[in-house]
């Protein structure tokens, strides 16, 4: 145990508050990838990892599918039949391991979301039923909308199906409170969503997007729809307190959703991006606004995330140029990737800003995520060469015909943005992002890789599996490089050092501001991070220590775009 003298510890202070002080001269650095986690794949099949989400305490939840057989850890899931199965596990960031993992029957699924002790899954499944634990859903044609919860400890709750006869998914979810939001596409003439009928627009076989709530019981509540004659789909649902948004693409020269029209501006029949507010009015909604983007050639939205009244939705546009408000995108090559800022105004909304990342070949994005300022993407790109702002990736297989992973971070300067720094992994197969979370400096993904997979320093070595799933992660750090960042003052904890707990005192936080507390060790790494409800007073917060090695760590509160540091020592 190190020896904690007063002069050593008076060093240990000036120094931190140094570093932290000059934070608004330094720029920041592109992190390196700090792990890559494979699941274990049998021999001529494949597994994938469509979505993540993390919970107040740092674990992360995978949600994914797999053929044949899956190791997550020490538990092995079996899939006997042809068609894929869905699992979702979770992996607990203190320990680097996975604590349990679960499937379920003829499945794939494409959101997750977790609230308090509840997990929360939602896709589409195929042929006549599919198991979630004790209850087994019947499908009503091609395919069908689940959505389950579970318990963090992993025990499927309830499990609901909705749908039509033909192809139907959800390919997105949201919770808030005790309500939760999906949203995804119907294709059959009618769907039924608990006691709620759809019928499509365009009479059948084309689909129509939807946006639907439900109770943390199981039970729709309701159910709306948007679209035309052309196929519209809904890719991407967020919600904050009444406010509902949705993001996705429309297939048709006029798109109605509620008393609201969207008008291709092209009329070419080609898909524009799409993104629209609605308003939860309790047993009914309402859409509010809606915005449309793109040119005359293929645009679609594939996520959004949310921070307070700035809405930012990202996908990739095919189109030569492409219109987002007042700004028009020209593309670099066959698909590139886009961001844009949608302030809401209420009852209407606009575009502030959007910028592009791409070269010659295909880029996207798949998933965005938020933390106050700072907007996380991930997605793949195909091209030799991509550029991010200032900076350039190099694929790893530039003659391949194969895609790489990026993660990038952009900060919002209000009615402008500016890339701070873009990361690659992958090896000469292919390998895309499909999955994205931030808590608090550590930036998670996850998706498929083709082994043998370099991350960085560390890699996914080759194993019998066609391709794997996998989940990294690395380390923003935030807010030492953030030049764009206030500083907070009243952020202390006592005893310091201390043994066992801390308590921490907290000055007040903006009221809005989503808020998050983290311990790092001398290397910027996060090894505890707390969720902090903002508070108009002082806020005191007991943090454990436990199985903390002996030494000098940093305690960081991040509120919106505001920041408080202070030093800890642990005997």
């Amino acid at each position: 145990m190190p020896h904690f003298t007063l002069a050593r510890y008076v060093r240990y202070v000036v120094a931190t508050f140094a570093l932290y002080g000059s934070a608004s001269a330094v720029q920041a650095q592109t992190p390196s990838w700090q792990t890559a986690v494979a699941l274990g794949t049998s021999a001529g099949n494949r597994s994938s990892v469509t979505a993540i989400a993390t919970d107040a305490s740092g674990n992360v939840y995978l949600l994914g599918d797999f053929t044949g057989t899956v190791q997550l850890g020490a538990t092995t899931l079996t899939n006997p039949e042809q068609r894929t199965h869905v699992f979702v596990a979770k992996w607990n960031s203190t320990s680097q391991r996975f604590e349990w993992a679960k499937s379920t029957g003829g499945s794939t699924a494409f959101g997750i979301a977790v609230q308090g002790a509840g997990v929360y899954i939602t896709g589409g499944f195929t042929g006549q039923n599919a198991d979630f634990g004790n209850t087994t859903l019947v499908s009503a044609g091609m395919g069908d909308v689940f959505v389950s919860k579970l318990t963090d400890t992993g025990n499927f709750v309830w499990a609901r199906r909705a749908g039509s006869q033909y192809d139907d998914s959800a390919v997105s979810i949201a919770t808030d409170g005790t309500n939760v939001f999906i949203s995804g596409y119907f294709s059959g003439v009618t769907a039924d969503f608990g006691a709620t009928t759809l019928a499509n627009t365009g009479g059948g076989f084309t689909s129509d997007l939807f946006v639907a709530k439900l109770t943390d019981a199981g039970s729709f509540v309701w159910t709306v729809k948007g679209g035309g004659p052309g196929g519209d789909y809904g890719q991407a649902v967020a919600v904050n307190g009444s406010n509902v948004y949705v993001a996705g693409q429309f297939q048709t020269p006029v798109a109605t959703l509620g008393d609201l029209t969207l008008t291709s501006p092209t009329n070419t029949g080609s898909p524009d991006v799409l993104v629209a507010k609605l308003v939860d009015e309790g047993t009914s909604a309402r859409f509010v606004w809606a915005q449309q983007a793109g040119g005359d050639g293929f645009d679609y939205a594939r996520t959004l995330a949310l921070s307070g009244s700035s809405v930012y939705v990202a996908g990739g546009f095919f189109s030569p140029s492409a219109v987002f408000g007042a700004t028009t995108l020209t593309n670099a090559g066959s698909n590139d990737a886009f961001v844009s800022k949608v302030q809401d105004l209420g009852t209407t909304s606009r575009f502030d800003w959007t910028r592009q990342a791409g070269g010659t070949g295909n880029e996207e994005v798949i998933k965005v995520a938020v933390n106050g300022s700072r907007v996380y993407l991930a997605g793949s790109f195909s091209s030799p060469t991509v550029t991010f702002g200032s900076t350039t990736l190099v694929k790893a297989a530039p003659a391949n015909d194969s895609s790489d992973v990026f993660v990038a971070r952009l900060q919002d300067e209000g009615n402008q943005s500016s890339f701070r720094w873009a990361q690659r992994a992958g090896g000469t197969g292919s390998d895309v992002a499909l999955g994205l979370a931030v808590q608090g400096t550590t930036v998670y993904t996850a998706g498929i890789a083709t082994p043998a997979a370099p991350f960085g320093p560390v890699s996914i070595p080759r194993q019998p599996g066609n391709f794997v799933g996998f989940l990294a992660s690395l380390t923003d750090d935030v807010p030492a490089a953030n030049h764009s960042l206030a500083r907070l003052t009243g952020l202390s904890l006592y005893p310091n050092p201390a043994h066992g707990t801390a308590l921490v005192e907290m000055p007040a936080l903006p009221a809005a501001a989503p808020a998050t507390l983290t311990i790092t060790d001398a290397l910027g790494r996060p090894v505890r991070t707390y969720q902090v409800h903002s508070v108009t007073g002082r806020l005191r917060q007991e943090v454990a220590l436990q199985g903390l090695a002996p030494g000098f760590y940093t305690l960081c509160l991040v509120a919106g775009s505001q920041y408080a540091t202070c030093p800890l020592a642990v005997e």
